[in-house]
């Protein structure tokens, strides 16, 4: 949905301006039969769809941002058990960050 303005012109319809789409336009477009309240039911509508999208994808995006950590968590905690197997004699914790080839985040 685009940014615009609205104002009433002289036939007291809403008007918009020139930087909205085709599709708000007709939402807001009035008919004989459709009163003010109707209109501003189906823009509310409208919105609350938009929002509910808007959170969703806020969302899906933190999901995968907090499931690539515990993904980075555990890739960590393999490579040190599976370099504490290879020398059992390093102590836990020192393995992961000692071993050859272990990224350092």
């Amino acid at each position: 949905m685009g940014v615009h303005e609205t104002h009433t012109d002289s036939t007291g319809e809403l008007a918009l301006s020139s930087n909205s789409t085709d599709d708000e336009q007709d939402v807001l477009k009035p008919t004989t039969t459709e009163t003010f309240g109707d209109r501003t039911k189906k823009l509310c509508t409208r919105f609350a769809g938009l929002m509910s999208n808007l959170v969703n994808t806020v969302s899906l995006a933190r999901m995968d941002y907090y499931l690539s950590l515990v993904c980075q968590g555990a890739s960590e905690c393999i490579t040190e058990a599976r370099q504490q197997l290879i020398n059992p004699g390093l102590p836990l914790g020192v393995a992961g960050a000692d071993a050859p080839g272990h990224l350092v985040t």
